[in-house]
């Protein structure tokens, strides 16, 4: 296994990103997970790729390319289906040295070798592309320009070849950005980390447990999902197929939410139309990502549009909160709450209870300064993180000397 320093003073530094000063600070691997049973955790990875139209076996022998692999428990899943070249490049040094570990311990004899390289994504430069790119949990929340960023990374895909990424809204992420928000509330962020993630790990214990299928520990998911810096703004599916749809056609989505039923004979040239059809089915969809639960009937894309127009007032008061601390926003978040609320109970009252629910707990903190339990909130969590498998289509070349970065 090779590890080659490409690290640039291109673009920002390190010290400028916020999230990577966290993980470094604090000696933090990013996206640490329970791995008790390795076979359990690549089927589930090996899932995560059939929904996204790769059957088994199609990494081997593929040239592949992921940027931000964290500590590297998900790209294991790729090592071990021996692609021909895996490159591996994150900013955090301790990450990549976990993932030598990671790999190390799981090496056959006839494995591959895994490069790795250290190097801020937005500055990292490579003559190559490759078959397969894969950015996962770096893009949304985590950049200051997360269009200019995905086009960045879409540069290294090669002709034909596959883009995954992860998207994330402010209606999926309502009921995190809202437990994010009782977090801000019950911790001072003068106080040490371990007395915070203690506190936080008391009160939400109850909610990770009743999400099924969840792969992190406590302590992990309060440094990560409460803690953990918030920067620049979401990245929804509509906005990564707009931002990619003059050189990318949209293949398929984790979940599932396209469904397509004409004749292929009618699907070429300008009647292809892939994206336009993926972007309508976002839109009559997206109050589905609210509650990973339940799947609703679809509704008009301008109600949706509307309720996404309020979840994304809330993420940004949130934001101003989490910089300020300043008591003078939570009215308004309230205020927009309320509207969120009564527009769920047309399509989800259940999901609508457990938002009133958190909406009283607020008015309830504003007036005694204590934030109550939730024990119906509590069970509620969005489809946070969606992935999206893109394709380069065949007749674009990318020139890198013309990035919009």
């Amino acid at each position: 296994m090779t590890m080659a320093s490409t690290w640039t003073s291109q673009g920002k530094t390190g010290t400028d990103n916020p999230s990577l000063n966290y993980y470094r600070t604090h000696g933090i691997l990013p996206g640490r997970q329970q791995l008790a049973i390795r076979e359990s955790h690549v089927e589930m990875r090996s899932s995560l790729f059939r929904h996204l139209g790769l059957p088994p076996g199609w990494l081997r022998g593929r040239t592949v390319l992921e940027l931000g692999p964290g500590c590297g428990q998900n790209a294991l899943h790729m090592f071990l289906q021996k692609p021909a070249r895996l490159l591996l490049v994150d900013e955090n040094e301790a990450a990549l040295e976990a993932i030598r570990n990671l790999f190390a311990a799981h090496r056959n004899s006839n494995q591959p070798d895994c490069e790795l390289q250290h190097g801020l994504i937005e500055a990292w430069r490579c003559p190559d592309q490759f078959e397969l790119v894969f950015c996962e949990s770096v893009i949304p929340w985590q950049q200051e320009n997360p269009q200019g960023f995905l086009r960045k990374v879409a540069s290294h895909v090669a002709p034909e070849g596959l883009l995954i990424i992860t998207c994330m809204d402010s209606v999926s992420t309502l009921p995190d950005l809202l437990r994010r928000l009782a977090a801000l509330l019950m911790v001072r962020p003068e106080d040490p980390l371990a007395r915070q993630v203690t506190l936080l790990s008391g009160y939400f214990r109850e909610h990770l447990a009743s999400l099924q299928h969840a792969t992190k520990q406590i302590d992990d998911w309060v440094l990560t999902n409460l803690l953990q810096p918030l920067v620049g703004t979401p990245l929804s599916m509509a906005d990564a197929i707009a931002t990619l749809d003059d050189n990318f056609d949209l293949y398929a989505t984790s979940p599932h939410f396209v469904t397509d039923w004409r004749w292929y004979k009618q699907i070429h040239g300008s009647l292809s139309r892939w994206n336009e059809l993926a972007l309508a089915a976002f839109w009559n969809q997206a109050h589905n990502l609210l509650d990973c639960r339940q799947v609703v009937p679809p509704r008009s894309a301008a109600l949706n549009q509307q309720l996404m127009q309020q979840t994304d007032r809330m993420a940004a008061d949130i934001m101003k909160f989490y910089h300020s601390r300043d008591p003078a926003l939570l009215p308004g978040l309230a205020d927009t709450l309320d509207w969120v609320v009564s527009d769920v109970n047309g399509f989800a009252p259940l999901t609508a209870v457990a938002l009133a629910e958190f909406a009283r707990g607020l008015g309830q903190y504003r007036q005694h300064g204590r934030f109550p339990g939730l024990p119906v909130f509590k069970d509620l969590f969005g489809r946070s993180q969606q992935h999206l498998c893109f394709i380069q289509r065949r007749s674009h070349t990318h020139d890198t000397t013309k990035d919009a970065w």
